[in-house]
């Protein structure tokens, strides 16, 4: 009990003495180094940190919080479909800012997939152009949702991103699953296996791929 005492007394003395020790200092900076011990000790927000492609939407006011907030309940909102026009609004207005940026025209597609197919293909296909093929995230969610209106077109993407990513990639595993899933759904089922069972190899540890891999060419009967 008495250590405990003690131990926040010591506390209060070296917060005491960092307000203190200067009465001719400047009050808010003595304030910000308490604030400064108080964070290290309950470390709060330290993911508060933009990368480096995202800083440049700081440049015109948005704090590094804002900026962060925006994402995540934009990313939030396309992975439960609820999308508020609020969402839509605060995205395009970091595309105002920064038009090429290629997860925010990902993040746009997606939150428009659900409601305007061409706009959302439009967002995702300038994300993957500008990354070159390169992005495994705009890759599969044009993949994703060109399937659902255009499997041409979803195929033709799907070949492409498999053609421009490293082979060891689990995005590459999972555009083979997709074209499997795209020649099921046409009652292509040799071609369904076969895309399975790539997908299977690809990322061993997928269940759901070789289950298809197995069953896709005995379709059940309606």
């Amino acid at each position: 009990m008495k250590f405990k005492q003690v131990s926040c007394i010591f506390i209060c003395l070296i917060l005491c003495k960092t307000v203190m020790s200067d009465n001719s200092g400047n009050i808010k900076q003595k304030r910000t180094g308490i604030f400064g011990f108080l964070s290290n000790l309950f470390p709060f927000r330290r993911g508060d940190v933009l990368s480096p492609e995202d800083e440049v939407f700081t440049t015109t006011g948005l704090t590094t919080r804002a900026v962060l907030d925006i994402m995540e309940h934009a990313e939030q909102a396309a992975q439960s479909g609820h999308v508020t026009a609020a969402i839509l609004e605060s995205v395009s207005n970091l595309l105002d800012i920064a038009p090429n940026h290629v997860r925010v025209n990902t993040l746009m597609g997606r939150l428009l997939s659900s409601s305007d197919m061409l706009r959302a293909e439009e967002h995702l296909r300038k994300a993957v152009q500008i990354s070159e093929w390169a992005n495994e995230e705009s890759i599969l969610h044009l993949v994703r949702t060109l399937k659902y209106y255009d499997a041409d077109k979803a195929l033709v993407a799907a070949q492409q991103g498999l053609e421009s990513l490293d082979a060891s990639t689990s995005a590459v595993s999972a555009l083979l699953f997709d074209i499997g899933e795209m020649y099921e759904t046409a009652g292509q089922y040799d071609a369904a296996a076969s895309e399975y069972l790539k997908s299977a190899e690809s990322n061993m540890t997928r269940v759901d791929a070789w289950v298809k891999a197995s069953t896709a060419l005995f379709p059940t009967k309606q």
